[in-house]
């Protein structure tokens, strides 16, 4: 089962996978081989969220600049353009 939350503290969205039932996961491409118990969970994803501000100052010092910031209607989403200053 897909799990996700928000976690205002770190104002990032976790994803998981949830065993609905006790089984054994082989992931032969890795070596890989474990027991997952009845509703035992594996943590999948972190995705960060950011403000306009706090991308502008993580670009400081770093060559970026940000030219634009394009948003949805309630300001949930957000695409950035960064330029390479000259």
């Amino acid at each position: 089962a897909h799990v996700a939350f928000f976690d205002p503290e770190h104002a990032w969205i976790e994803m998981r996978l949830r065993s609905t039932r006790a089984q054994r996961v082989a992931v032969p491409g890795a070596g890989l081989a474990f027991e997952l118990a009845a509703g035992e969970e594996i943590h999948t994803e972190i995705s960060c969220k950011h403000t306009r501000g706090g991308v502008e100052a993580v670009l400081a010092g770093t060559g970026l600049s940000l030219e634009r910031w394009l948003t949805d209607a309630d300001g949930w989403f957000a695409l950035g353009l960064l330029r390479a200053q000259a």
